[in-house]
């Protein structure tokens, strides 16, 4: 896809306005856990080859997703090759933030797939 690249994160709000994103599709929730590059590897792995998803991380206060949560970045647009390390990086924390009071939180991804196609 021309409009997204490995090399820079590409946020929803970033899509030329002569593109339209069809978000018509369910939302499903993967556990992310701590974040990794190697379970940042997995769940891109998992992805359709040409297919762009849009995902919305957060992080899961309780370990449910359906519960309270911490919103951590906007709409982000990944493929299957998105850059495992960039990607890791930018929704990498510090691992204490991650435990609060014996307390592990979750990080997850709101994930669907999306079309993307110009107008």
């Amino acid at each position: 896809m021309t409009h997204l690249t490995p090399n820079k994160i590409t946020f929803l709000s970033d899509i030329d306005r002569s593109y339209r994103v069809n978000k018509s599709e369910k939302y499903f929730y993967y556990p992310l856990g701590n974040v990794s590059e190697d379970r940042i590897s997995d769940f891109l792995g998992k992805m359709e080859n040409s297919q762009a998803y849009l995902i919305f991380p957060f992080l899961s206060t309780t370990g449910n997703p359906n519960d309270t949560y911490l919103r951590l970045s906007n709409q982000i647009l990944v493929n299957k090759y998105s850059n495992v390390r960039l990607l890791s990086k930018f929704l990498g924390l510090e691992s204490d933030f991650y435990v609060e009071d014996g307390v592990n939180h979750c990080v997850y991804l709101k994930i669907k797939r999306v079309y993307i196609t110009m107008f």
